[in-house]
């Protein structure tokens, strides 16, 4: 059988782990793409080649150093029984690693990162996301589009931040067999408040609250993962438009998104559902509702989606529907003491020239 048709015949969806280690593909060549909100990965595995020895083998060493923690071993069994396959970058590429839930590929960039510790840490957390994306029908998909924009935003940004605890609970589990995965993680916020609850009660669940909350307020995550979705809602609005259907109409409430993001149950039930829709969680700034407004401006249909007014306002108390409320308010108040201050003024040149006419005869 010829190489090209080795590649391309159609393939068994993976059903145990050593179906998706089977079904390892690998990206070569330099980086011809920028990574976006949609599309990056359809791109990426139309350039791929079987695997060399050394790359399984590579796969195999990631697999078994996830599978040495219990919960690592219920992932790798739970994503592969989903029928997710492996795709390796071996060149320096724009992320760490990627999951498409359409295509069912979690992408793993060897090429960035120096050691094996690190290639399993970002992969267990997109394998985390593929988990995220099966439970809940498709929201880190094409299906977050059935979803009102509100509620895009408070899975999306959820999932992130639960699958980012849960990385850095599994960092921490390993951290002593595998010292050097402690300089990267140090760099962004969850892992330190992770490890700090931990050094202080050595209770795991504090410290997954501690770094689910964490992600919430990095700024630098905040931004840019707003920027991301974003554009992800307005790819839901575009599509709905071209095709007339009544989308973005269910919800998902709180609860239910915490059941679906999580895969550690303990650290689960550390977090109230009331926390999602906090002042800390659920802010936006006032730029994205403007955009998504437009989006939403062109549809064509009556009941139009505004559920993301109800989102507090960036930097403020209260919801950005209550602070437009209070703006327009405001206009309107100036308006009327400007109409006021004008017509004084117009009745003050009335009487001047009323007393010119009176002087004048």
């Amino acid at each position: 059988m010829s190489f090209l048709s080795d590649l391309f015949k159609k393939k068994e969806k993976p059903r145990t782990r050593q179906d998706m280690e089977a079904s390892l593909t690998v990206v070569d060549g330099e980086k011809r793409y920028t990574v976006t909100s949609r599309g990056t990965l359809a791109r990426v595995f139309k350039r791929t080649r079987m695997p060399k020895d050394e790359e399984r083998k590579t796969l195999t060493e990631v697999f078994d150093l996830m599978a040495s923690v219990p919960q690592g071993k219920k992932l790798l069994e739970e994503v592969a029984q989903a029928g997710y396959e492996i795709c390796f970058e071996s060149f320096k590429g724009d992320c760490f690693g990627s999951m498409n839930g359409c295509k069912k590929k979690v992408m793993l960039s060897t090429g960035s990162h120096e050691n094996v510790a690190g290639m399993a840490i970002t992969l267990f957390h997109e394998m985390t996301h593929a988990v995220q994306n099966e439970r809940s029908n498709g929201m880190l998909g094409d299906d977050r589009a059935r979803y009102v924009l509100a509620d895009q935003f408070k899975f999306s940004r959820a999932a992130e931040a639960a699958a980012c605890t849960e990385e850095a609970k599994f960092t921490y589990q390993i951290k002593d067999r595998y010292p050097e995965v402690e300089k990267f993680a140090e760099g962004f916020p969850m892992y330190p408040a992770f490890k700090a609850e931990m050094e202080k009660s050595g209770d795991m669940t504090k410290a997954g609250k501690a770094a689910f909350e964490a992600w919430y307020g990095f700024k630098n995550y905040q931004e840019s993962y707003e920027e991301d979705h974003v554009q992800n809602a307005v790819y839901s609005l575009k599509s709905d438009t071209v095709s007339k259907k009544n989308k973005l109409t269910k919800t998902i409430s709180s609860e239910d998104v915490l059941q679906k993001v999580f895969v550690s149950d303990d650290i689960r039930q550390s977090i109230s559902a009331e926390y999602l829709t906090s002042k800390e969680a659920f802010s936006i700034s006032q730029d994205a509702v403007r955009k998504m407004d437009k989006a939403v401006a062109a549809l064509d249909k009556k009941d139009k989606d505004t559920s993301m007014h109800s989102m507090f306002l960036l930097g403020t108390d209260k919801t950005y529907s209550a602070v437009h409320e209070q703006s327009k308010g405001d206009a309107c108040s100036k308006k009327a003491v400007k109409t006021a201050a004008q017509a004084d003024k117009a009745k003050q040149a009335a009487f001047i020239q009323a007393q010119k006419r009176a002087a004048q005869r």
